[in-house]
């Protein structure tokens, strides 16, 4: 009777052959729905996914499938006389068929080869990650976290939780992307959660004053921006760091000296990127018409991302040039003013966190006009949904930007942002091969599947250099292996 039900089956049905797309043709799999419904309030809700290969069936008093990913799900506890809440392909988790079928009657034990999924970590088991950061508000950082924990393979590494310190910086609707609890803490829950997972990942502020007499086993600091206060956090926290992550070599340059590092490009989950309607009738929706050139801006208003400068420019351009801002913060009240007194008429203001690419394929351009920056997601972003990018030599724009090739580096001043919009709109073909030069781009290098397998390798490797290739299950802690009891 719940008109919902069937849209969550047939999204998380996509979502589990989406992350088995390399093999695909292994699967032949139904899906059956037991329970009155998938809301966390209602009921015992049951899943079936049945698989030509094998069965696996897990239970869980109650699942919200918006909530928590299928990856997620796959981490649960099997015990017996209990209604199923989820059978997997075994293709799809042949690690953990291996560790539950002694306690599921009637399932068969299956290779741990078969499927080319088991690793060296299944024997000492996944590392087990807490994620600790000062906010978890709709943001970089935060994206990255959830796009990240969405990604990783839970055989091998998996974050079980997310710990925020600034009660006034948690934003509930982002908190309920994340695949992992995501719960406000202070100190002494950071210390109880460094004791109780293997790597502890944070950004945004200082640890020694609380870590420094109990240390995690591997912790590791992400480095999400190039200014000088990233670099002043991180000397902050260098008596518990062991690595620090850098979301670019700039990032790496400017940030980390002193410190052993890497450097992870960011990806992108393109699931966001979604499209509910064409371009023609999004820029109608917004007041622009069909020959208007729109010059756009996403991500945060605040200070540092000079949004204001797109108004500014296209203060100075003809009056079909348009401004659309979509984004939040701070200034957004400011920047709204500042368009009525600048460009009356000739911009619009969104906030959206679901289907953009609604609004970026009704931009003509992206303007990324920050002073500081680690790896803006939003340039990813409009590369994959085919915009040209206008941007500042900031963060990991050098390395992901050619001047002219696949987008247009600028020096930020308004003047320059003018001219390399009247460049684009000029020569359209131009603009359009710019375009399609940052789309291949990102294709190749922007997707969080990709950065996922990297975070992984470096764990890892991080664990065996500092307790052996075989100390790790003279690690593990009790309840480590969930699936193993």
């Amino acid at each position: 009777p719940n008109s919902q039900i069937p849209i969550m089956i047939r999204s998380c049905w996509r979502k589990c052959i989406h992350r088995s797309r390399s093999s695909i043709e292994t699967i032949h799999g139904e899906l059956i729905f037991f329970g009155p419904s998938l809301d966390r309030r209602c009921g015992r809700p049951g899943w079936v996914i049945k698989s030509s290969l094998n069965t696996l069936v897990l239970t869980r008093p109650t699942v919200d499938p918006r909530r928590a990913s299928l990856r997620r799900i796959l981490l649960l506890h099997a015990r017996e006389n209990q209604s199923p809440l989820m059978t997997v392909p075994a293709q799809h988790s042949a690690v953990y068929i291996q560790r539950v079928q002694p306690t599921v009657s009637g399932v068969e034990p299956a290779s741990s080869t078969a499927f080319g999924e088991a690793t060296s970590s299944t024997t000492r088991g996944p590392l087990r990650v807490v994620h600790v950061g000062p906010c978890f508000t709709r943001g970089g950082a935060e994206n990255h976290a959830i796009d990240l924990a969405r990604f990783l393979d839970p055989s091998r590494v998996r974050i079980e939780k997310c710990i925020v310190t600034n009660p006034d910086m948690l934003d509930a609707a982002v908190a309920a992307d994340m695949p992992a609890p995501v719960e406000l803490g202070d100190e002494p829950t950071i210390r109880q959660a460094a004791q109780e997972h293997d790597v502890l990942m944070f950004w945004g502020m200082m640890l020694d004053s609380w870590l420094a007499d109990c240390r995690p086993p591997l912790c590791v600091y992400l480095a999400h921006g190039d200014s000088y206060w990233t670099h002043d956090l991180l000397v902050g926290s260098r008596r518990v760091v062991d690595h620090v992550v850098a979301v670019s070599h700039g990032v790496q340059r400017k940030v980390c000296h002193g410190f052993p590092s890497s450097v992870i490009l960011n990806g992108i989950d393109t699931s966001r990127l979604g499209q509910t309607q064409s371009r023609q009738q999004v820029r109608a929706s917004l007041g622009f018409q069909p020959d208007d050139f729109v010059l756009g801006y996403v991500g945060r208003l605040s200070p540092e991302k000079r949004a204001d400068r797109v108004l500014r420019a296209t203060a100075q351009l003809p009056r079909n040039f348009k401004a659309l801002i979509v984004g939040w913060g701070p200034l957004r009240h400011e920047l709204f003013e500042l368009a009525n007194d600048l460009i009356p008429g000739r911009f619009a203001f969104v906030t959206a966190d679901r289907h953009l690419g609604d609004y970026y394929q009704a931009l003509d351009v992206l303007c990324l006009l920050s002073e500081f920056e680690g790896f803006a997601l939003v340039v990813l972003e409009a590369l994959m949904c085919g915009r040209p990018v206008i941007a500042t030599p900031v963060g990991s724009v050098p390395e992901t930007i050619i001047d002219r090739v696949n987008g247009l580096v600028v020096d930020g001043e308004v003047d320059s942002v003018c001219r390399a919009a009247r460049l684009l709109s000029e020569y359209p073909d131009w603009a359009r091969g710019v375009a399609a030069e940052g789309r291949a781009f990102a294709e190749q290098h922007g997707h969080a599947w990709r950065m996922a397998r990297q975070y992984e390798q470096l764990f890892e490797r991080l664990w065996t250099e500092k307790f052996g290739r075989n100390s790790g299950e003279a690690m593990l802690r009790e309840g480590h292996e969930t699936l193993a009891t």
